[in-house]
Parts: structure tokens; sequence; C-alpha cells
């Protein structure tokens, strides 16, 4: 469907502004049970002059927050959804581990996309249960029903005709290509208030998107989108180590005359979008990780090699943040990526307290080696200007936004609309990887 002139143009403008200002499977495991209240976990200080750690993912942010306060909201954020998961229980952290502990953490548990979405329309199975359907190279290959599988090369899934999707596809750009010559993987998780929502309103198909007249979510609702490379058998552990790190069925699609593929190996976590609703904050709060080996600076005193970038190769051969594809096929050429917003200089200053509070209670953890970025989020939100007044005004990953020379999420995701087109779907675009019902769970076309 495509919008009207007024409302396309609209759009173009707001990305413009964007680029210039688990398990799953396809069994399902059933378990009822309700699940615990968060508490504070043993020892949840990370020393006596760090800040604490704690599995409660942080409400709102604090009344007249400064970009200060914004970061430590960011970083409880972090650590609450890092925290190990309560095995049987989605969403829920186990407090009597403490993060860094083996096991699933608490965002992997959440729902993908697919368990949500289906081909046909259908209403997905609930919350604790596992759905989704595998790709059938993944299914012939062996991977088992609640393996994780990673099915998306760039953040934007190139699979969705919807208007501002096709316009942030164009914002955000292709694959990327790390120094081994592996393309990034992509996924998205959804917690269980906006599942939830999606269900209770039956956003899970077309045909309910379009039967809403508006669409607006409780407070409390998250997503996150996760990027990671694969991690190969001869990298020593001196780098290996510095990462949170999954076993998971890796598919490739078909590029060109290239088949589709599926393939069983490690993946690193390299970059963590995390993103809340709140009361105080209706346009969301924005706030993104990578791990810190990604692209220059390295930070002393580790000198091993970096994820997306050759230090060594001059800018002639290797030209900044330009993608290595041709005619749309990967090349396995690795792509240089840099850093072209910096670092906030409240997330620079408050990175180190994090990581060694971090250090000091799990000193086997990988999760020192990542760093905030910054947090964006809407500093005025009751202006009238679209966005709330985001702050800072730009934000990117340089595994999401590689591309992007000037980026900002609350601007971008301003013109997420439903599958259809028809509604605003309140920063989301998840919504747009909705499908008609068909027939026979309709009672017939509408």
């Amino acid at each position: 469907m495509k919008l009207p002139r007024s409302i396309s143009l609209a759009l173009v403008l707001a990305v413009a502004a964007c680029n210039s200002s688990t398990p799953r499977g396809g069994g399902a495991q059933t378990n009822t049970s309700t699940a615990p209240a968060p508490s504070t976990a043993p020892s949840p200080s990370g020393g006596a002059a760090g800040p604490p750690l704690s599995p409660n993912v942080p409400a709102d942010m604090p009344p007249n927050p400064s970009q200060v306060d914004a970061v430590t909201y960011a970083w409880q954020q972090f650590v609450a959804l890092n925290w190990p998961a309560l095995a049987g229980m989605r969403g829920v952290p186990d407090t009597s581990k403490m993060i860094g502990a083996s096991g699933e953490v608490v965002w992997h548990t959440w729902k993908a996309p697919d368990e949500i979405f289906y081909a046909d329309g259908r209403m997905p199975p609930s919350w604790n249960d596992y759905g989704g359907e595998l790709p059938s190279q993944c299914a012939a290959a062996g991977a088992p029903s609640m393996g994780l599988v990673l099915t998306r090369t760039s953040k934007v899934p190139g699979n969705i005709t919807n208007d501002a999707v096709e316009l942030a596809k164009q914002a955000v750009g292709g694959t990327i290509t790390d120094q081994h010559g592996n393309l990034a993987r992509y996924e998205v998780r959804l917690n269980q208030m906006i599942f939830n929502a999606i269900v209770t309103s039956q956003f899970y198909n077309t045909q309910g998107q379009d039967a809403a007249r508006q669409i607006s979510f409780l407070p409390g609702v998250m997503e996150v989108k996760a990027s990671w490379r694969q991690i190969l058998p001869n990298e020593p552990p001196t780098v290996t180590s510095r990462y949170y790190t999954e076993t998971a069925w890796i598919y490739t699609p078909q590029f060109g005359p290239n088949k589709p593929t599926c393939v069983m190996g490690k993946v690193g976590l390299v970059g963590l979008h995390i993103t809340q609703k709140t009361q105080s904050r209706p346009q969301w709060t924005w706030a993104t990780f990578e791990q810190i080996d990604n692209v220059p600076p390295t930070t002393p005193p580790y000198t091993g090699p970096l994820s997306f970038n050759d230090p060594t190769c001059p800018v002639a051969m290797c030209p900044p943040n330009m993608s290595t594809e041709k005619n749309g096929v990967p090349t396995g050429k690795p792509t240089q990526v840099t850093r072209v917003i910096p670092i906030g200089d409240e997330a620079a200053a408050a990175n180190p307290m994090w990581q060694q509070a971090l250090a000091a209670a799990a000193p086997n953890s990988p999760f020192r080696y990542y760093q905030l970025v910054d947090i964006q989020w809407p500093s005025n939100p009751s202006s009238q200007r679209p966005g709330g007044v985001p702050t800072p005004s730009l934000l990117a990953n340089t595994t999401m936004e590689t591309y992007v020379r000037q980026s900002s999420c609350i601007n971008c995701h301003f013109t997420a609309r439903t599958y259809s087109s028809k509604l605003s779907s309140d920063y989301s675009f998840m919504l747009a990887e909705a499908k008609p019902a068909s027939a026979s769970r309709t009672g017939g076309a509408r």
C-alpha cells in the first residue's frame, strides 16, 4: 500500500533528519507458572565506591534528568538485561546469581519477531512458549527446535515492503563485513509487555492493525536490537574472552547466484540497542552499547585485532564506511568501519566506573568489555516538535548505523508505521513485519 503524497513527504523529511541531524523454534515448550517478582541479587554492588549492579530494569528516568542521569539509567538497563535469566521463565532474572554467571541473559529470552508475526497471520503462542519457523536450510541442517537462529544480515530486514521501512533501508544501507570476511548478523527481541499488547490488540496480523484507530503502547514496553560477529575456531582466548558469546545457527539468504545456507557457529555480541517507553518519555529512550574492540581507538593495554577496522589499511584501499557489496551481493571484502559520531562525553566519563564494577563483581565476565556509546532521550517530551527534542541530537552504533553520516534514533523511529502504512506504530518498526491472516483464520476475506 502506498502512502498519500503528504504522508510520504513527511516520512522522507523525517528519515532525512535521521540521515542528517533466544531460543526459538518450531516446537513449543510450555511453562505456565507465575514469574516471581524481581528482587535485589546477592552482593549487587560492583564495589564500595562503584555503581550498584542490579537485576531490576529502571522504570523511568529521574525527574528533570541531566545527561549524567540518562547515562546512569542506560547502564542500569544494560546490567539488568544482561543478568542471567531464570531457567524456564522468559524475561525473568535469576536473582540468586550475579551478572556474568553462565547461562542465557534476560533480553535473549524475550520474543523474537518471527515468534510473533507468522506467515499466515496466526495468533502467536503464549509468552513462555517457544515458536517461530526455521528456514528450511536450517531445519535440514539439523538446527534444534529451540536453537538460536540468526537470519538477518542487516539491521533493516530486506523482505518488508512497508514504505517507512523502505525509507529506513535507504538511510541505513545494507550488510557490513568483518575483518575475517564474514557478514555481521542481527536480531531483534521484544519484552513481555509489548508482546502482550500486540496479542491483546491482534496487531500480529494486518487485519488487526487496520482495525485499530490508534496505536499507543503503555509505558514499560521495550525492544532490543543486537548485532553479532562470527567467532572463528582459530581466534585466541585473549580475543574471544572479551565477547559475550552464543552458539547459533547462522543463516545466509540468497545473494545473487549464491544459494541460501545455514551453518552452526559461535557468535560474539558486538552491538546492543536498548529502547524503552516510559511514563515521562513517551517518545522512548534510546541507549546503544558496543563491544570495545569494534573500531579504533583501542583500549589499553589491548593490542589485538579489531572486528570491523584494519588500522594498517590506507584510505585509498579501504575507504571508511563504504559498502563492499557489488551489485547488492556481499563480496567478502571487509568493511572499513570508523566512528563518525563520537562517544558522548558523559558516557565516556562513566564507562570506566561501570566496567570496573563489572570486573570486580564478575572477574571472568566479558561485560566489562562493553561501552555505552550514548543514550538519546526526549528532553522536552511535551514539545510540539516531532520526537520531543531528541537529546543529544545525534547517536549511532558503528555496527548498525555504519553508513548513516548523521543519525538520530528518535527521528528515524518517528516514521515507523503499521504494515499497511495506515497508522503510526508508536516508534516501533516491528508491526511492519505482520502478515495478512489467511482466510481460514478470519472466516473469509474482509
